[in-house]
């Protein structure tokens, strides 16, 4: 109460599975929030990467066209018990093998990129959206009885 009141943020350092972070500390809604923050030498000023970016890319109407109606179909409700933590879920199991007696091995991680360019990535994607909005929409067959 007495941080809402004076209207401040705390700062604080606190560690994290062998990573120290470092975090803003707020009152909302009559509770405390923690929210990470980057150090000051994890943050990559502009400049630095400004001569590693395209210039002069100029979109053609059909590309920003396809860009706004992915955007479109993909926006839903947030629901957040859709997400799982995979990481954390991968832990218990390895903690559950380990404690079996059983040999733990990695298994190797996909770095392949999916998609060449970004247009490759929205017309399959569209096509994706598309594919599976028509079969939604497709009325159902009865099934016949046939002998």
């Amino acid at each position: 109460q007495g941080m809402a009141e004076s209207n401040v943020v705390g700062i604080a350092k606190f560690v994290l599975r062998n990573k120290e972070y470092l975090a803003a500390i707020r009152p909302t809604d009559n509770v405390i929030t923690l929210s990470t923050m980057l150090f000051a030498d994890e943050i990559v000023p502009v400049k630095e990467i400004e001569n590693d970016l395209p210039t002069n890319v100029e979109l053609s109407a059909k590309e920003l066209g396809m860009a706004k109606t992915l955007i479109d179909t993909l926006i839903t409700k947030f629901e957040p018990e859709k997400y799982e933590n995979e990481y954390h879920k991968q832990v218990l199991v390895m903690i559950d093998t380990k404690a079996g007696n059983d040999q733990v091995v990695a298994t190797p991680v996909d770095t392949s990129p999916y998609f060449a360019d970004l247009m490759s990535a929205l017309e399959a994607s569209m096509s994706a959206i598309k594919k599976n909005e028509s079969k939604k929409k497709a009325p159902r067959k009865p099934k016949s009885k046939t002998a």
